[in-house]
Parts: structure tokens; sequence; C-alpha cells
């Protein structure tokens, strides 16, 4: 292929690219996905008094010490020819069965209060968490009953394994994500940043070192899982930022060893860290031992997390107990009687791991609820619930809200698999919330599928920086695969968290080291894009801080979707040269956008940014976010750099009171690396609604700026100015000597109207019906006389008219506010209808 071909083919890409980018159109999700056909049944329907008997288990005559083992477990324990095990029906798959005391992987939770050195003598511990009051063991089967009745042992259960959210090359994200650009124009290269990744494996990272990849040193502190991913993961990241060191961790086989993976990176001086795993067994409505650790890490140090969002939208179910008959939950909802459940399609060979949890707190669960797996494949026999397999741990009051079943098809016919969910009849309805994992070809139906509330385990943690997918080639569309939030968290206290963050690019080329899979698809693709997005900035910008990063990360997104931040694309796609850019000299972008009234239906939260400002010099931040428009500071000494952030508040800090008037807007103030001294001042810029105004019985010159003193205690008025009007909106300055919270408040006749502004608004009066009014743009009010007044005619005489008619407009309108205010409560209306 000649270069003339090849540069032919590249741009027919670029404008590919740029036509995706172009047509908003293209960011709606495309319904797709398989669903179960019509042939096949629904499971017999067994009664109340014979369901029981059609169980292996039967869970009313267990022994305390049998209900603190796993199902899976259970049924282990009994085919280890352990003379205190259960007699069990043979129903269990032949492909997960063990052979008599071969030692399976556990973890084994204590109570409280008691150490996991009390399990030494007959476990192999590998690892121990004791501040969460569990370990990891070897243990063989035979001894799994002489395990739970050690004192404390509270449970056990089998190490459900992590998952991947997998979906001379260059990677198409270095364009799409514009980290090119930065290099070619800003010359950032990621020089400086340590930048470490947590997959799998690098096992065959020498191919990539040897191809021109992958730098020679590369720092792999632990490669004992297999695989390649972590290589097309650091592939990726050096594409982006050459420059940048790179260290990798392997994922670990259990949430204790991906911990120490994490703390691994902290200790090597990675500044920003990027996973591509999620772990099937944590917590999906509390924040779990890994959340809880990795929470701590950010806490104690500047480093920016990045997390795949996971590619389970189409393996996910989550939705209110709805009974269908007999205990069974309608996974319809009562809106389709003959397919209430979930539905996999397994042909020979392939898998399926199925994960139900519901909103009970861990360690403390007494609704008891269990799962099952059942071939429906023939519907001329007879079909059992739990024919395939099935999971029935006790929860009593101390159990863990979880069922797993991992089956794998031992035969050479396909299945179609039918899960089902029961509750028993003395447990509460709780919110389910259900994991279909499919392998090697197994395939979800999408029946009763909900994408919604995809996103969970430390990818659900605020702090970090949670990355959604879409394919290079359609940057506006998401992946279907691609995880969406919210969150929903029920413990310690009920919490909506707003997730995934950020968009990151899949589909894209890498080497294919060891076989891994090219091009490389899935949430694991887009993390890495995301994470060298920020290094290469803050490679640049050593003085921010992690926090800093995220902010300007999200502020110069591209918007997809939904305005503002969704629950699909997060903030939008990263996009290094406008994260660039808006660094140069100053950034103010908006976060968390709302629909709210009073200010406007925008941000709630502009930041300004700025570098080098001289003793004297102003830099104004054009917010253009809620009721502030711009926000100037002054310097009163030089300044190496300061960061403004204004935030709209639905209310005030418990140590401040309310200020004694109607308020139209809370503003939170907060100025970053410049102490008070260093500045002398600055002045806001803001607008206020007609409509409000007048619908609670007040005019443009009643509004004032107040500003908290917070040496005082008390609320001080600032002069204010009206400077301008137009159909919508009153535009109003008002300059502060120093920065804390600001009210947009009402303070009757206390707004400065210069007399250039009324003689403006009694000429523009008296010419209102003589001229043809003007297009409805932003009038800045100034002086205006007509051109000639000796030609004015008799337009001087219908001038006073119209003024004593405004005059007289303008005491009917006083009075009816006056009256009207009695009336009103301390907040206007849509206050109490928007914040409250």
């Amino acid at each position: 292929m000649s270069i003339r071909q090849k540069n032919l083919i590249k741009k027919l890409i670029l404008y590919l690219i740029i036509l995706q980018i172009l047509l908003p159109a293209w960011g709606v999700c495309a319904e797709s996905g398989i669903y179960l056909p019509d042939q096949y049944a629904k499971t017999n329907d067994l009664s109340a008094s014979n369901f029981s008997t059609a169980l292996p288990i039967d869970k009313d005559h267990l022994t305390e010490d049998e209900k603190k083992l796993s199902t899976s477990l259970l049924l282990d324990a009994q085919d280890s020819g352990d003379p205190g095990a259960v007699t069990l029906s043979a129903m269990r798959s032949a492909s997960v069965e063990t052979s008599s005391d071969e030692p399976v992987c556990v973890y084994v939770y204590m109570l409280p209060g008691y150490s996991t050195h009390n399990i030494d003598y007959i476990a192999n511990v590998t690892g121990r968490d004791e501040a969460n009051n569990f370990a990891v063991a070897w243990v063989d089967t035979g001894d799994l009953y002489e395990l739970t009745a050690i004192d404390g042992v509270r449970a056990v259960r089998e190490v459900i394994a992590p998952g991947l959210s997998i979906g001379s090359v260059t990677t198409e994200g270095d364009i799409v994500h514009k980290t090119a650009n930065v290099r070619s124009g800003y010359g950032y290269t990621g020089a400086g940043v340590k930048i470490g990744i947590i997959s799998n494996g690098v096992k065959h990272i020498n191919d990539s070192k040897e191809s021109g990849d992958l730098p020679d040193d590369v720092h792999v502190l632990s490669d004992e899982v297999g695989g390649d991913e972590g290589t097309a993961m650091l592939e990726i990241v050096h594409d982006m930022v050459p420059d940048a060191e790179l260290y990798f961790h392997d994922m670990g086989d259990d949430e204790i060893e991906f911990n120490h993976a994490i703390d691994a990176l902290v200790s090597s001086g990675c500044k920003v860290i990027c996973d591509d795993i999620y772990w099937p067994g944590q917590p999906y409505f509390e924040d779990g031992t890994i959340a809880n650790h990795l929470e701590s890490v950010l806490s104690d140090n500047d480093i920016v997390y990045v997390a795949a969002a996971t590619n389970l939208a189409e393996e996910h179910y989550q939705g209110e107990f709805y009974e269908w008959k007999n205990g069974f939950h309608d996974f319809s909802g009562g809106t389709n009687p003959n397919r209430t459940s979930m539905y996999v399609y397994l042909p020979a060979a392939s898998g399926v791991r199925i994960i139900l949890q519901w909103n009970d707190k861990f360690g403390s669960s007494g609704n008891d609820y269990d799962l099952y797996l059942s071939d429906i494949s023939n519907s001329s026999s007879e079909i059992e619930y739990g024919d395939l397999d099935y999971s029935v741990d006790t929860q009593d009051g101390s159990g863990d809200p979880l069922e797993y079943i991992e089956y794998y098809n031992p035969g050479s016919s396909e299945i179609i698999g039918e899960i089902d969910v029961r509750k028993n009849s003395s447990a509460e309805s709780r919110i389910l919330e259900l994991f279909i994992l499919p392998k090697n070809g197994a395939i979800v139906f999408n029946n009763n599928v909900v994408a919604a509330d995809s996103v969970f385990g430390h990818a659900a943690v605020p702090d970090v920086i949670t990355a959604a997918a879409v394919n290079w080639i359609t940057p506006s569309i998401i992946e279907s695969y691609s995880s969406h939030g919210p969150v929903t968290i029920s413990y310690p206290t009920q919490e909506i968290r707003a997730k995934p963050d950020i968009t990151g690019v899949d589909g894209v080329s890498i080497t294919g080291a060891g076989g891994f899979s090219n091009p490389f698809y899935g949430t694991s693709a887009a993390a890495p894009h995301v994470a060298a997005v920020a290094a290469q900035i803050w490679g640049a910008h050593p003085e921010m801080t992690a926090d800093e990063v995220k902010a300007a990360l999200y502020n110069s997104a591209v918007d997809l979707g939904e305005t503002g931040k969704d629950t699909t694309f997060g903030y939008g796609r990263a996009d290094a040269l406008a994260m660039a850019d808006s660094l140069r000299t100053v950034v103010s972008s908006g976060l968390n956008v709302a629909t709210r009234t009073g200010g406007g239906p925008n941000t709630d939260t502009g930041v300004g940014f700025t570098t080098d400002l001289k003793a004297g010099g102003t830099a104004s931040f054009t917010m253009d976010k809620g009721a502030v428009g711009e926000v100037s500071v002054t310097a009163g000494a030089d300044i190496k750099k300061v960061m403004i952030t204004v935030e709209r508040e639905g209310s005030l800090p418990s140590s401040i009171g309310e200020p004694d008037t109607d308020v139209y807007e809370y503003e939170d103030v907060t100025v970053y690396y410049a102490d008070e001294s260093d500045l002398s001042g600055g002045t806001f810029s803001f607008k206020v609604k007609k409509s409000w105004l007048s619908s609670h019985g007040f005019g443009s010159g009643d509004i004032v700026m107040l500003h908290y003193n917070e040496e005082t205690g008390e609320w001080e008025e600032l002069a204010t100015t009206l400077t301008g009007k137009d159909g919508t909106y009153c535009y109003y300055s008002a300059d502060t000597p120093s920065f804390s919270w600001f009210a947009i408040a009402v303070s009757e006749g206390s707004t400065i109207v210069p007399e250039e502004t009324r003689t403006a608004e009694a000429t523009q009066a008296a010419t209102a019906s003589a001229t043809p009014s003007p297009s409805p743009a932003t009038t800045v009010l100034s002086t205006a006389t007509p051109d000639n007044p000796e030609n004015s005619g008799g337009t001087g005489s219908w001038s006073s008219t119209v003024m004593v008619l405004v005059f007289v407009v303008l005491v009917i309108i006083v009075i009816a506010g006056l009256v009207a205010r009695r009336k009103q409560e301390k907040y206007p209306d849509w206050w109490d209808k928007e914040f409250k």
C-alpha cells in the first residue's frame, strides 16, 4: 500500500470520527439483544406443599454448623463422606463436584471480637483481614464441618473468582481522546507521572517490548495470575503518554490480594492507578472490604484511581420482589405472565455464574431467599426447579444476603436454562439484584434484563473515576454492554450515587500479544484511555491535586446523552485537548447539572483557575452557570496560581443563620491556593428571572447580594448595581471584599440604579410606541437620547403621558407586592418544591 493510499485511509477514518461526533442523534442507545423464543415453556407449577420434596436440602432440619456453609460447600461436605453430613439428593452438576477430601479455597468469616488465627490448626490460611473479620484459606472438604464448629466462625463461603471487563499498532483512542493533539501542540507526554495497572497478567509482555509497543522498563510487581489483558492496557497507556513510567500488578486470587495490589502500586509512587476488575461477591447495597479499603487509600493519598464500569448492562437485573406464585419472584413485574424468569442459553461446554443479592446488611440478613437454575430445553418432559443447580443458603439473622450458582454444561447438547428466585414465607420483600455471567459461548436472553444500576463494588466508590465505554468509530453511542448507573446504597444510610463518571473508547487496536483479542473491546479498554488523559495533563501541571485533576477532566469532557452528568456516559467523553486548553490560563466550567428554578436550569458548580496573576491584575471567570454568570478576582500580591469555585446550594450549613429576607439563591464560594491577604476583592455578575420578581411582588430595584461575614457571623449587604435587562432576566453586579457564603436576596429599594440607567429606561419607554421594537437581545442599559430632539414632534407630550401611566402602574405593583409579601413564607414557593 502506497503512502498516498495510507494517508487517504487515515483521512477517511478522521472524517468518520468527525461525522460521529457531529451527529448527536447517534448518542441514543440502540435497543438490541436476543429474547427467548416462544416455544420454550415455563417451568411446571409446583405447589407449596410438594415444593420442599423436590429440593435436595431440607433447610428446616440443618444443624447450626451446617447453616454456616454455603450450598456448594454443604454439598462438598456431604460428598466427602463426612459422617456428620446431611444426606442430600444427587442433583448437583457433575462438572462442579469435588472429590473426597479435595481442598477448596474459601472465605472464613468470623464474628466480631474473634481472631482468624482460631482456624489456623485446620486450614491453610493465605490471607487475613482482621479489621473486617475474615480470612482466605484452603481447607479439605472433609474438614468443613470441623471448621464451622470452631468458636467464632460465622460463615464459610467459596471464593468467587473476579471478572474482567473485556469486551506494532497505536490505539485509535489517541486520536479520539486527542492526546495526540496535546503531545504535538503542548508537548505533554506524561513525563513525571507513574501509572499503575491492575489486571490479570502480562504473560507475553516481552513480545510487546520487542515490537516497540512497550518500553523495556515496565515495572512488573507481580504476575502470578496469568493472561495478557494487563499487556493490552499498558499498550494503550504507552501509546497516549509515552514518557509516563509504567507499573503493573496482577489482581490476585481473592479480595485480600487485590487490596494488596492497590497498596503495592501506591507504595511504588503511582499517582494514577487503573483497573478493570470486578468482584461479584462484593456487596451491592453497601461498600464491601475492597470499596472501604480503596476509600481509605484515596483519603490518605493524593492519587487518581480509574475503574472500569464493567460490561454487565445486558447481564443484570434489579427490582423489588414481586410474587408470582408459591413465593417465586416475577422478574417481569407482572407485565408478562409467560416470561417471569431470567433465561440463559448454554451450549455444550459453556458455563454460567449467577449471583443474587438483596438489600439486607451483610452479616445480619434474616430474610431467606433461594436461587435456582432449571433446564427448560424439553418442554414435553416434567421440569423441576433447580434440576441443574441451586443455592439455598440459610439467612436467619446472621447470614449474608447472597446466593451463588456456578454451573457448566457437561453434556454434548445445548441447554435453555431458567433462573428463578424464591422467597421464604417468613421473609420480607426486598430489592433483588442479580448478575448472570456467561462463559465459553453462553448467552443471556434479554427477557427482563435491567441495565440500570449495574455498576457496583469499588467502581461505585464516589472518589473513583468510573469509566463507561463507546466504540472509537461511533464515539457518541454507548456500548450496549457498558454498565449503567446510578448505584443504590442501603447501608449504613440510604444513598443514590451518580455513576459512571466519564467515558472512554474501546474497539481499539493493540498488538494482541499472547493471542489476546484484537481489537480490544469493553470498559477494560476504556478505563486506561481515561487514565492516560488524566496522567498527560497532571504531568504538565504537577502542582494540581487529584481532586483538581478530576474536576478538570469532568469539566472538559464532551457532553454525551442527557445534558450534564447522566447515568450512561457520566460527564461525557474524555477530551485531553479541551482539558489542556482549560488549564492553560483559565478554566470555568460546571458540574452536577440540575434543573431547578431560580437561577435557571443550569449547572450548580462553576470552577475558575489561572496562574501567574500579578499584583493589581484581575482574572475573570465566565461561569455562565446558574445565577452567577461571571466572577472576577483582583490580586493584592503576585499569585502563582488561584482557583475559585462557585457552588449553588439549596441550604446553608447549620453553623450559619439564614438571612431575614427572601432568598433567590445561595452561593458557596471557595478560593484555593491564595490567602485572603493575596486578594483585594472581587466582583460578581449575576442574573435574576423577571418572572420570579414579578410573581413574588418585587421589582428590579429590590435585589442585592449578601455576603456572610465569618468574623461577625452576620449577613452584610454588598453594593449591588442593576446593569441591564432583557426579556427574561435582570442583570446585576456586586463588589465583594472577600469570599465565603453569598446570597442573592431581596432588599427593597436597595439596588443601585445609575442615573444614566434611569434616563435610558425613561427614553426607551418614551420611544417604545414610536419606533419598531428591537430584537429581543440583551440590552445593557446606557445613556441614550433621540438623534434629533427638535424633530421629535409630539413625542414629548406622549412621553409625559407614558411616564404618568408607568408611575401609576408601579404604585399599584408596589402596593400589591406589599400585601402579597405578608402572605409569603420565608422562602419562595419553588424553594420548598425543589430543595426540601
